[in-house]
């Protein structure tokens, strides 16, 4: 009988699962929005939390578990608690947790208690923490401008803590995304980027970088890698042969946080992709191989048009850009085909732009989002028909938008 009745419990699991439709929308309570992400993951084996997460302006948070059905939570339903009037800037994930990083109140330039950082196991709900001070009086708890998780740790970073070439940057460490340490962000660049030149970090196979927030002045010396061994930034002297760059802005954050960036590839390449002269460089290092330019301004007729964030599926690469811009390679970054529409945006209509990019492996979704409130998504990203954009009826710019591994 015990057996009878086991049988037929399995059975009932197996019904629910292949009939639970899970429909998360604004409208729900995080409780419930806790149970149905929570139910589905025990019912397909992923880690908690849900497929796609987004974030950005007044204190947003953007989830789905399907890149087209999506939960937002902002202004005074904001899941992040002390934020008010603030932005996202930053999201990852790591070793069972979400991270989001950003301010607590409408400006950047706000350099004390302004500090957001905050984590979650599910997603759904959220821990604010503390930002530590670095004993220097005017840079207490300074805002946050971006994250990344890689070798077991989450790095944080925000804008420099002075107005000279000399002054490092705001930089936090965290092995758990709880408890974190103030660790500053230097050999800072030889040039004077002022107050708010922002550290933006990335990561890829050859470990963790913090480039200037627009741009590398085609200088080495300009980008900082996390050496794991002393657990200090140092100079990253392993650069492409130029790699792009443009003047520091006035107040940031500026209109395209990433001028030049790194991005992990297929195979454990490397790319980098920057901007100088008004073109677009996009250069490629295969595993134990050298730098190689790969791309010299492809996108034919849009200069100063930057590419913002790149993901890929197997040899299938695809680059997002601005006003509709993106470009694309089937052949694992060797060769490169640029577009000026995507979907029903093209680089003529005004359409916004596109700031971040993930795949999906197990939704198999490539899923961008940007301004407007604007997300688009495509099974392949083969050619400009292959995609969809929605609009999710948030006015302001989603930042930033990761991908469950």
């Amino acid at each position: 009988m015990k057996r009878i009745c086991f049988f037929v419990f399995l059975l009932s699991i197996s019904a629910c699962n292949q009939a639970k439709s899970i429909d998360i929308d604004s409208a729900k309570s995080p409780i419930g929005l806790l149970m149905d992400i929570t139910l589905s993951e025990v019912l397909n084996g992923r880690d908690a939390g849900p497929e796609f997460m987004a974030a950005g302006d007044n204190c947003s948070l953007f989830t789905s578990n399907d890149g087209i059905v999506w939960s937002i939570r902002q202004g005074g339903s904001t899941p992040f608690t002390g934020c008010s009037g603030g932005v996202i800037y930053g999201l990852a994930q790591g070793n069972g947790r979400w991270v989001a990083v950003g301010t607590v109140s409408a400006s950047y330039q706000t350099n004390t208690n302004n500090c957001g950082i905050w984590s979650s196991v599910d997603g759904v709900e959220w821990v604010k923490h503390a930002c530590p001070n670095p004993n220097i009086l005017s840079y207490s708890n300074t805002p946050l401008r971006s994250v990344v998780y890689g070798n077991g740790m989450f790095f944080a970073s925000g804008h420099k803590m002075g107005t000279g070439a000399n002054e490092d940057y705001y930089g936090l460490v965290s092995s758990d995304g709880m408890s974190w340490n103030f660790k500053k962000l230097g050999p800072t660049p030889i040039v004077d980027g002022g107050l708010n030149s922002t550290c933006y970090l990335s990561a890829d196979s050859a470990g963790i970088h913090c480039l200037g927030e627009t741009g590398s002045y085609a200088s080495s010396s300009a980008i900082l890698k996390y050496s794991f061994a002393s657990s200090t930034w140092v100079s990253d002297s392993d650069q492409p042969g130029y790699l792009g760059y443009s003047n520091m802005p006035t107040s940031p954050p500026n209109y395209n946080p990433n001028t030049f960036w790194f991005s992990k590839g297929p195979n454990q390449s490397r790319f980098s992709f920057g901007e100088g002269d008004g073109a677009n460089y996009v250069n490629r290092k295969l595993s134990g191989g050298d730098w190689e330019e790969v791309v010299t301004n492809e996108l034919l007729g849009t200069y100063d048009i930057l590419l913002n964030s790149m993901a890929f599926k197997g040899n299938m690469i695809v680059a997002l850009g601005d006003n509709c811009t993106w470009m694309n390679s089937s052949d694992a970054g060797a060769n490169w085909t640029g577009y000026e529409s995507i979907g029903n945006c093209s680089y003529d209509n005004g359409q916004p732009d596109f700031l971040s990019l993930a795949y999906n492996p197990y939704v198999k979704l490539f899923l961008g989002a940007g301004r407007a409130g604007n997300v688009i998504y495509s099974e392949t990203g083969l050619d400009p028909s292959s995609w969809t954009i929605l609009n999710t009826g948030f006015s302001g710019t989603i930042n930033t938008l990761i991908s469950k591994p």
